[in-house]
């Protein structure tokens, strides 16, 4: 399996896992050569999406190969103070899913 499927069969579990939370509307940014992420405020995000009963964009950002630093979750912190959004870094390991 090339880079690209396993992007792909990775990102469709993590869907289907925020769906069954109640997410709707989960749209993925495509991962292409140059243009890999949605930016806001020089931080990258993989997808948007809302949840039932709540007014916020979610932004999300999909990892498989580590857990997020405490700098990037104090700029996640500052960037949902700043636009009443939600930033969400969902890790994805072999056999589980988590979100901080």
């Amino acid at each position: 399996m090339n880079t690209r499927q396993r992007m792909y069969k990775t990102n469709s579990k993590i869907k289907k896992y925020l769906l069954e939370l109640g997410f709707i509307h989960i749209y993925l940014f495509p991962h292409l050569r140059f243009c890999k992420d949605y930016i806001l405020e020089n931080q990258g995000f993989d997808a948007l999406g809302f949840k039932i009963g709540d007014k916020r964009v979610y932004f999300f950002q999909f990892k498989t190969n580590k857990k997020p630093n405490k700098q990037t979750l104090k700029e996640y912190a500052m960037l949902e103070e700043e636009y009443f959004i939600k930033c969400l870094w969902v890790n994805k390991t072999k056999n589980e899913i988590t979100i901080n």
